[in-house]
């Protein structure tokens, strides 16, 4: 018969190993926190950066393709009426892309083709300093506009994680990875 000194240890974890456990886990998250929200932060920037790049190069390769004005103008934000706003500094609610061949250059009319619209983005903020509406190609791909730079910023971390694109009046995208000069 057995006694209970000579019982054997069960395998397992005492409360208090658990409980130590716990609080280095709890401080190593701590401190991993602020660094994954930069680099979350810095992914967003990142992509959204590419988003607004891609829909400046379609308008412009549209415009040469065929061999008329395309325009891209920040949109109102409603999904459900495509429009673009008639002074705007705010380009995170998202754009229209269309061929620019209406009663109102540089502004989307009824019965223009849109050839893409984007909705609102989410994270970052992109901003157009000099409060450009719109940005537009010509057939050869010129930009009509001088030299339009877009600051995109991240909603909650510091600044240093700002893109810059700038379209230049030869209609050629450059991606600066710091804030536009202002």
């Amino acid at each position: 018969m057995m006694t209970t000194h000579e019982k054997q240890r069960q395998p397992g974890w005492t409360l208090v190993e658990l409980l130590c456990t716990l609080g280095i886990l709890a401080i190593v998250a701590a401190l991993a926190t602020p660094s994954l929200q930069g680099w979350v932060a810095r992914h967003t920037v990142t992509t959204q950066t590419s988003t607004l790049t891609s829909a400046l190069r379609l308008a412009r390769s549209e415009a040469i393709r065929r061999g008329q004005r395309v325009s891209l103008c920040a949109a109102t934000g409603d999904p459900n009426s495509p429009r673009c706003q008639t002074r705007a500094r705010d380009w995170s609610k998202g754009w229209l892309v269309f061929v620019d061949e209406g009663a109102t250059p540089r502004q989307w009319d009824e019965g223009e083709q849109l050839i893409a619209v984007q909705d609102a983005l989410r994270g970052v903020t992109i901003t157009l300093p000099s409060n450009q509406a719109s940005v537009s190609f010509t057939a050869s791909g010129l930009a009509l506009s001088d030299n339009s730079s877009f600051d995109v910023s991240p909603m909650i971390v510091s600044a240093a994680t700002a893109h810059c694109v700038r379209v230049g009046t030869s209609g050629r995208i450059r991606i600066q990875e710091t804030p536009c000069a202002s």
